[in-house]
């Protein structure tokens, strides 16, 4: 049988007959590390002609087809349903769902809102805590593109800055580059310190009433919108002391294994990717990502060597080590259970799937 809990896979593969090696297809986008990871288990690469593998690999999603033919001796490595996890968007109105359910069990999260349809909400929080900062991301984007951290409502990247200079990595990307992007643009005189702070997506100076009227009003199709937004994004308070390792930003990458949804069965990775800020924590320079942003896409510009770190390699310094004590990580296990548990009835379950969830 097979050893999913990321120790030594068995080498008596009962699943798929004695003494078979098992095989395992990957598409184009793969990364090689995966191809490195079954080679190193002793699997072969599935061949045309052979029979079909007993997993096949994707960087996206699977065919329904492809879902509806899965079995535990063909598995998929995705199962179906799983974006209420895997988009911000969706995240944030699964837990929504399940605190106005199960209470403050689900309070483990910022507060979040949605833009551009929250955005009146926004304002008015923004006003009332005129003090606070705000981290504004793209509902389905990774690696750091198009994030902003602001202090005002009316700091939301423009489209033309969203486009261009891509958050505060696409800032950096341009101070590098001595670029302000395409010359015949209206607007390309605007200096990187402008834009490094966001910009401006409101059309004009508006107040919440002329907001609410607006909205209503492009509910009922008579108005442009008065918000440009070139995608969602969700906007969250942003956690301004957080822990610091060297007086840099961090966070921790868990690994977590889903082997079937009904029942759920979880296996966490006992180590974690440790994704190191590569300046100092600084909150007098918000445009500074290398500061902020702990994504090692952005960092590794950087500072290579020094962005992305497994926790297993720290030294007794007294962060790391509090992150290893148990009682992190059976809260971060607590944590991985409720969050799984907010797409666990919508996931169909054929036992022909599995999935590395990080």
């Amino acid at each position: 049988a097979m050893d999913f809990n990321f120790g030594q896979v068995k080498n008596a593969y009962d699943i798929w007959g004695e003494g078979a090696r098992p095989r395992y297809r990957l598409s184009e986008k793969t990364p090689h590390v995966v191809q490195g990871a079954f080679e190193g288990k002793d699997w072969v690469e599935w061949e045309e002609g052979d029979p079909e593998p007993e997993v096949e690999w994707k960087g996206g999603r699977f065919k329904p087809s492809e879902y509806a033919a899965a079995t535990p001796s063909t598995l998929l490595n995705h199962f179906p349903r799983t974006m209420g996890i895997t988009k911000k968007d969706n995240l944030v109105r699964n837990f929504r769902r399940l605190r106005h359910v199960h209470g403050a069990v689900y309070n483990f999260t910022p507060l979040t809102l949605l833009l551009p349809t929250e955005y009146t909400r926004f304002v008015e929080l923004s006003e009332k805590r005129s003090d606070a900062c705000w981290i504004c991301k793209p509902a389905d984007a990774a690696q750091g593109r198009n994030i902003f951290i602001i202090r005002d409502a009316a700091e939301i990247s423009s489209t033309y800055y969203a486009d261009r200079a891509g958050g505060l990595a696409g800032a950096l990307a341009l101070e590098e580059s001595g670029s302000s992007g395409d010359e015949d643009d209206s607007q390309s005189d605007m200096s990187l310190s402008q834009s490094a702070t966001g910009g401006r997506a409101i059309n004009e100076s508006v107040s919440v009433a002329y907001t609410l009227k607006a909205l209503r009003a492009r509910l009922n199709k008579t108005v442009e919108p008065c918000v440009s937004f070139n995608k969602l994004h969700i906007v969250q308070h942003y956690v301004d002391r957080p822990a610091l390792i060297e007086g840099r930003k961090f966070d921790l990458r868990v690994y977590v294994l889903v082997t079937s949804f009904a029942p759920l069965k979880v296996y966490l990775y006992r180590d974690a990717i440790v994704r190191l800020a590569t300046a100092r924590y600084d909150m007098t320079d918000l445009s500074n990502a290398y500061a902020h942003l702990t994504n090692s896409s952005i960092n590794k510009a950087r500072d290579l060597s020094g962005c992305k770190r497994a926790l297993s390699t720290f030294g007794g310094d007294a962060q790391s080590a509090a992150i290893r004590q148990p009682r992190v990580w059976s809260r971060i296990g607590h944590l991985v259970t409720l969050t799984l548990l907010a797409i666990a009835g919508q996931v169909p379950d054929s036992g022909g799937c599995f999935e590395l969830f990080g």
